[in-house]
């Protein structure tokens, strides 16, 4: 047992009340530790959550959205901005495809 690891589970011993429970320094840093992994676990899919709802709301605002109210230049705008919103969704960084349809479309006209 070393001095970090002692340091770290008294430390993170105040994360848990359950952790206060533990028998040695060793199994108090061990659940010290999966209570902190547990804890970005749960962050990370209330982001995932709250990235769908968004993509989901870009991708019905673009569907209700008039094809005149889309930027002139390019034609057949709307259905690019469509394949390109649902195709996203299975691209690793795909979320960026949403962002910059919010700033460039439904912000400049809403």
């Amino acid at each position: 047992m070393t001095k970090k690891s002692l340091l770290l589970g008294i430390i993170l011993s105040l994360l848990s009340p359950a952790m206060a429970f533990a028998q040695n320094a060793e199994e108090q840093a061990g659940k010290a530790i999966g209570t902190a992994l547990l804890c970005c676990w749960g962050i990370a899919v209330v982001v995932a959550i709250v990235a769908l709802v968004f993509w989901i709301m870009m991708i019905v605002d673009c569907v209700k959205r008039e094809e005149s109210q889309f930027p002139p230049g390019q034609e057949k705008n709307k259905t690019l901005w469509l394949i390109g919103l649902i195709v996203g969704l299975f691209l690793p960084f795909g979320i960026v495809i949403p962002i910059l349809y919010f700033f460039m479309i439904k912000r400049k006209t809403s």
